[in-house]
């Protein structure tokens, strides 16, 4: 018989699921690997919904725990307090889980299961933390490096339009907001011109609505954010860039470079760069091309009501249309203003936007100082002139 069987005759109601009432560590639609036994969590997850016997992991089945006991302890919230002393049979059997692991290192394991776990369901819990296979080996370093966000309460916040500023000459654009405040109309067809908000971003998820009313052009859409200038109640020149740049245009209008339709995103900081870097794309000291997403039938099309979200943090950008993901890249990125982009086309209409801040990620404070586990950082882009 297994270590995993001995588990279950040894602890009864407590079973192999139950570590101070949360489950042994399950990885999300993978498996668990205990000495010879391997559990999947799709077939734990079918059982914890119907209760019945034949959803139960083969390897479970000799055990002496009931069925019964058994769904009540995958359907019950995470319970864990690591400044009480632990019952005997979930010492024993966090030891099983962590065998080599005592002292500090035991007591910091508590703290990330408190942490991290606290009063989830069990299952979704599971199904929420990294990797494929879970062993003794890389449970607690895979448990520290799962970073849950904390619910997020908030409801979006409308943004009132009646706020925001034409930024860049006043020639290139005319947006004409709606008496409510919900909507605006840029109906120029001109140079790239800039519609931006009073507020600064950051850790904030940004959605709304879009569409172009005109259908005869084909030209650039999109949005800003990061924005820093120009700004004309600043006196910035109107040429001085300073933002992050999302742009989507219908059918590639490149001049002699045609076929990029489709997005792109690009960091544009400088003074020098024309209209036609704006046009073309083309990479310079000034203009750096981030990411695109170009293919046929890539463009946007009149008349159509396109949802848009953004996320924009920190340590990442995140771009969303109608649900499909465009970008989501990492960098390390500044707070600053968001705005709507127009460039050669007119009647386009941004509708009910709205703002709400990204939840803060669970942090355990304790990580760096124990060391226990060297995370690796993502290779990241800071914006040039940081």
């Amino acid at each position: 018989m297994s270590m995993l069987q001995n588990c279950f005759k040894t602890f009864s109601v407590v079973g192999i699921f139950s570590l101070l009432n949360i489950a042994a560590p399950v990885w999300a639609a993978n498996y668990l690997q205990i000495d010879n036994d391997r559990l999947s969590i799709a077939e734990l997850e079918r059982f914890a919904k119907t209760g019945k016997a034949s959803d139960l992991p083969e390897a479970l089945h000799n055990g002496v725990i009931s069925i019964e006991a058994l769904y009540e302890q995958l359907n019950r919230p995470i319970s864990i307090d690591p400044n009480k002393p632990l019952e005997p049979l979930s010492q024993s059997l966090l030891n099983t889980l962590l065998p080599d692991v005592s002292g500090d290192e035991l007591t910091f394991a508590l703290h990330l299961l408190e942490e991290k776990a606290q009063n989830a369901n069990l299952i979704k819990f599971l199904q929420s933390l990294p990797g494929d296979t879970i062993t003794p080996d890389n449970f607690l370093s895979t448990l520290q490096a799962y970073n849950p966000t904390k619910p997020n309460h908030r409801k979006p916040k409308p943004i009132d339009l009646r706020t925001w500023t034409q930024e860049g000459p006043s020639t290139y654009g005319n947006w004409v907001v709606s008496p409510d405040g919900s909507s605006v109309l840029q109906t120029i067809n001109g140079n790239p011109t800039f519609f931006v908000s009073p507020e600064e971003f950051i850790n904030t998820t940004v959605t709304g609505k879009f569409r172009v009313e005109d259908p005869y052009d084909d030209d650039f859409i999109g949005f800003v954010f990061g924005y820093q200038s120009p700004i004309a109640a600043n006196n910035d020149p109107a040429n001085d860039f300073d933002f992050l740049l999302f742009d989507w245009t219908k059918f590639g209008s490149m001049g002699k470079q045609r076929g990029y339709e489709g997005f792109a995103l690009s960091e544009v900081k400088g003074t020098s760069i024309s209209s036609g870097s704006f046009w073309h794309h083309q990479e310079s000291s000034e203009f750096d091309l981030l990411a695109t997403h170009y293919g046929s039938g890539m463009g946007w099309k009149a008349r159509t009501d396109y949802d848009f979200t953004l996320l924009y943090e920190t340590d990442r950008i995140k771009i969303d249309i109608d649900g499909e993901t465009i970008f989501d890249i990492s960098g390390e990125f500044e707070s600053g203003r968001f705005g709507f982009y127009n460039y050669s086309q007119r009647y386009v209409r941004y509708s009910g936007f709205a703002s709400q801040p990204v939840p803060e990620p669970s942090v355990i404070g304790s990580i760096t100082m124990l060391g226990l586990v060297g995370l690796g950082k993502m290779a990241s882009r800071k914006r040039k002139g940081a």
